[in-house]
């Protein structure tokens, strides 16, 4: 089978990378293995670094590659990755720490001066926050001793 020249085009100057995990995301998909996928067209060491990234498939071993997922070569080279968890900026991360560490003292017996402190870093990293982006910090009540 003859591929399209603009496929054909495409299989040689995709993102190795992208492509390689495209494959990988396919096959698992389908529930196959490497070795079902190569099956004796090419050896399994190289469908491993096809998916790694580390070698491009020519256009005939791409239609293999293809063809034995179930797909077509359109859907390998032009489908969109899904989406990946962008990295928190410092401030989220900070503030989900805040999260977590008041979830964990809430399971834990604590007394009422280790929460006003608690409070107090939790205050000051928003007024932080706040400077770093212009922003009016929340308002706060002070925590009362008692």
């Amino acid at each position: 089978m003859a591929m399209e020249p603009d496929l054909r085009l495409l299989s040689r100057t995709a993102d190795r990378s992208e492509l390689g995990t495209r494959i990988r995301e396919t096959r698992l998909a389908a529930g196959m293995t490497q070795a079902d996928v190569a099956e004796g067209a090419f050896s399994i060491a190289y469908l491993s670094r096809i998916e790694s990234g580390a070698r491009r498939p020519s256009p005939d071993t791409l239609e293999h590659i293809a063809t034995a997922l179930g797909t077509d070569l359109d859907t390998l080279l032009r489908a969109p990755r899904r989406a990946h968890r962008k990295r928190r900026p410092a401030d989220q991360l900070r503030a989900h720490n805040v999260a977590r560490a008041t979830s964990a003292w809430l399971r834990t017996p604590t007394d009422q001066a280790a929460f006003a402190g608690m409070l107090r870093a939790v205050a000051r990293w928003e007024a932080q926050i706040a400077a770093r982006t212009g922003a009016e910090p929340p308002a706060t009540e002070e925590a009362t001793e008692s």
